[in-house]
């Protein structure tokens, strides 16, 4: 019987994506507390893996960091070095509500790296069925050229671009399941037959 991955890194559940109410940022009338892309449901949805028993059954497996390489298969250098930099420093936005914190530079690699781990996983272990990676920051909106909605940098795409270009697989289907619409990945793909990017979100 095939088993599952399960890939999770503590590091995802530190990188801080911001405080404040959606977009905004805290003062005047909006209260502070935390942003929605918040670590802590992630958090808990493992905590509750483990006290079911059900993470013992599945074969953990750690993430490998995304090189700058592989993020150049779909992000700009401007993008990463720009990432980088604010990452070095004080922090700042990425894009447009991307928020880039002391550190996020190195964990956003790993998420991405989290996305690419499971797909090599699977392919490369013939008693790896499936695979699921728990991590953050998330990526689906996150453009060539920046940031986007709490994404820094696209993992599905990246995944996807190593499955293409290092991995020799032809034919990729994306399920995007989410209450938004992933632009990024349609953007990544739209002209590219060989991967079928299907997207269920809310009527905006």
């Amino acid at each position: 019987m095939k088993k599952t991955a399960f890939i999770c890194d503590e590091s995802y559940f530190w990188h801080n994506a911001g405080d404040g109410a959606l977009f905004e940022p805290p003062g005047k009338y909006l209260q502070g507390g935390g942003s929605v892309e918040s670590p802590e449901s992630k958090r808990r949805f493992k905590n509750l893996l483990e006290k079911s028993g059900l993470l013992a059954e599945l074969e953990q497996t750690k993430p490998e960091a995304a090189t700058p390489l592989q993020l150049q298969y779909f992000h700009t250098k401007r993008h990463i070095d720009n990432v980088r930099e604010l990452s070095n420093g004080a922090g700042g936005d990425c894009g447009d509500s991307a928020v880039v914190s002391p550190g996020s530079y190195e964990i956003a690699l790993l998420s991405a790296g989290g996305a690419i781990s499971a797909v090599k996983t699977v392919v490369e272990n013939p008693e790896i069925d499936t695979a699921y990676a728990l991590t953050r920051p998330p990526g689906h909106h996150a453009e060539a050229d920046r940031g986007l909605s709490f994404c820094i940098f696209n993992n599905a795409v990246i995944a996807a671009k190593v499955a293409k270009i290092e991995l020799g697989i032809e034919k990729i289907l994306i399920l995007d399941w989410d209450a938004h619409h992933g632009n990024g990945i349609e953007d990544a793909f739209y002209e590219d037959d060989s991967v079928l990017y299907i997207s269920i979100h809310q009527r905006d």
